[in-house]
């Protein structure tokens, strides 16, 4: 029955063979996922999840930076909605040259684009009149948020709703700017001429230089 020596009985068959395991389930309701048999769609869907379950540690770390990011650019404008800026109100007093006259132009500027000149840019602009046999005049500029702004303002002699500008580019009608800079050559800086408006109520005052005839 066992033949002769190790080779020709049973054990000597296992000698040559290779021991698996076999599973069966009972219920195919309760098949796991990886459990055989592999169809191409179970191998793919594996294949995925090996690859997401074995992604560097980096890319967690931004994937949630990046899921964090727009959650809170999300929120972050309902919270702005429900606790608006608050500010204050902006007046501006305006000290003309003496024996001068024409209509106050004022502009206010919230960032350094367009200063000082272009009222096209301007957060606010307007045209108060000067009163008759006056050299001051006050601007109401109304309700601005907090930050930082700077005022330019100029005297319209000629009454054509600009100023006007000489040759090399001189002023030839009364300027002003917000801190009241020394003159150089050129127009004023944003930076030179800024200043803050937080919660409270905040008056300036400029006083008009005459411009190059």
């Amino acid at each position: 029955m066992s033949g002769y020596g190790r080779y020709h009985g049973p054990q000597g068959l296992f000698t040559f063979s290779r021991i698996k395991s076999l599973m069966v389930a009972g219920d195919r309701r309760k098949k796991e996922m990886h459990w055989f048999p592999f169809t191409t769609r179970t191998f793919t869907a594996l294949q995925l999840l090996l690859k997401i379950r074995h992604l560097p540690s980096r890319f967690w770390a931004d994937s949630f930076r990046f899921l964090f990011s727009g959650l809170l650019s999300m929120l972050l404008p309902l919270f702005g909605a429900a606790q608006p800026t608050q500010g204050g109100h902006l007046k501006i007093n305006v000290a003309a040259p003496g024996n001068s006259h024409g209509d106050i132009a004022y502009l206010v500027f919230a960032s350094p684009a367009g200063f000082p000149n272009d009222a096209s840019r301007a957060l606010k602009s307007g045209f108060v009149p000067m009163p008759p046999a006056g050299s001051e005049v006050s601007i109401d500029a109304g309700e601005l948020p907090a930050g930082r702004y700077a005022v330019s303002v100029y005297q319209d002699v000629n009454g054509n709703g600009r100023l006007d500008m000489g040759l090399l580019g001189f002023p030839k009608e009364p300027v002003g700017a917000s801190n009241n800079p020394r003159p150089h050559m050129g127009p004023p800086r944003f930076q030179e001429c800024a200043f803050t408006m937080s919660r409270s109520n905040r008056s300036i005052s400029i006083s008009l230089v005459r411009g190059k005839p």
